[in-house]
């Protein structure tokens, strides 16, 4: 069984580590497409709720993406940057969030959440192509072993 989620996001990142213009803040509207394979679904019926998979890709919505070790983590934190940062405006993540990086942190999340969510998958295999523009896309593949008999 297949299942496919498709959405749009808008969020704002920077490459801290990024010699060029990539490394000042700018945004993109990303449009995430998930293919979810599973041998079984679930006991409830599904091989994962689409709310749950809306959720993880809600949780960068309007959100600026920063790596963990970027120095405005710090800025915005300490309140030396002026204005008002609310907490749940920054998503930090462990690397620099490119396009590549974060296709494959979106696979691996979702990828646990079926395993996690699904009682009956034997396999699950998650695809997610990220596309930052219309020529920019990265995709991601990861296969795991699910949690059914």
């Amino acid at each position: 069984m297949v299942v496919e989620f498709e959405r749009v996001f808008q969020a704002a990142h920077r490459l801290s580590g990024h010699e060029g213009k990539c490394s000042r803040i700018h945004g993109h509207n990303y449009r995430i497409r998930a293919m979810i394979e599973v041998d079984r679904l679930g006991s409830d019926g599904f091989a994962i709720e689409f709310e749950r998979v809306k959720e993880i890709v809600d949780r960068f919505d309007h959100r600026l993406i920063l790596s963990d070790h970027d120095p405005l983590i710090l800025s915005f934190a300490d309140g030396s940057l002026p204005g008002s940062f609310p907490g749940d405006w920054i998503v930090e993540v462990p690397a620099d969030p490119t396009t590549e990086y974060l296709a494959r942190w979106f696979a691996e999340t979702l990828a646990k959440a079926v395993v996690a969510e699904n009682d009956q998958a034997r396999s699950v295999a998650v695809k997610v192509e990220l596309r930052e523009t219309d020529s920019i896309m990265a995709t991601h593949l990861v296969q795991a072993q699910g949690r059914g008999e």
